[in-house]
């Protein structure tokens, strides 16, 4: 499973989740069959077909940054977890969510800009050990351990906030 570069899905793929490729080091892009009515594939990124989930991003991102496109409202759980490949992470709209480890164990990412979200899942940063700033805008609610073990840590700027788990 380390030498899996590429991930077809075919036409008539439904159903499928993100952490099944956790463990695809070397995975670079996805291709999706345009006639699939569930996902498609941008820039090698697996969204749902609207894009109003990111599934799954591999470890190669253009110069270490992605900016999650405005119709995207959500990160589903681990889509970004074990990512090497971004070091910053933007959004200049509000996000739904952000999954449950969705980033976990991103050891290059060192920064998050989002204009805001409604909730950061649980354990959704942890162990990002590279993270220093952290601006998210309006925040409602952050579960537990959602920046546990970020060694780096500096800085976190929120404009508001509701909630805040555990850790």
């Amino acid at each position: 499973d380390n030498y899996i570069e590429t991930v077809y899905i075919g036409k008539d793929v439904k159903e499928l989740r993100g952490e099944s490729f956790v463990n695809l080091r070397a995975l670079k892009e996805f291709v999706v069959d345009e006639q699939n009515e569930s996902f498609c594939a941008v820039d090698g990124v697996l969204y749902t077909k609207d894009m109003k989930t990111l599934i799954y991003a591999p470890n190669v991102i253009p110069d270490g940054i992605y900016e999650v496109p405005e119709q995207t409202v959500n990160i589903a759980p681990k889509a970004f977890r074990g990512n090497q490949g971004i070091k910053k992470i933007i959004a200049h709209h509000e996000l739904e969510e952000i999954g449950m480890k969705a980033f976990m164990d991103s050891f290059s990412l060192e920064e998050i800009e989002l204009k805001g979200v409604k909730k950061i899942g649980e354990a959704a940063f942890y162990e990002c050990l590279a993270l220093k700033n952290v601006s998210m805008g309006n925040v409602d609610t952050i579960d537990s351990n959602a920046f546990s073990r970020c060694a780096e840590l500096e800085k976190i700027h929120v404009e508001s906030i509701k909630s805040i788990g555990n850790s």
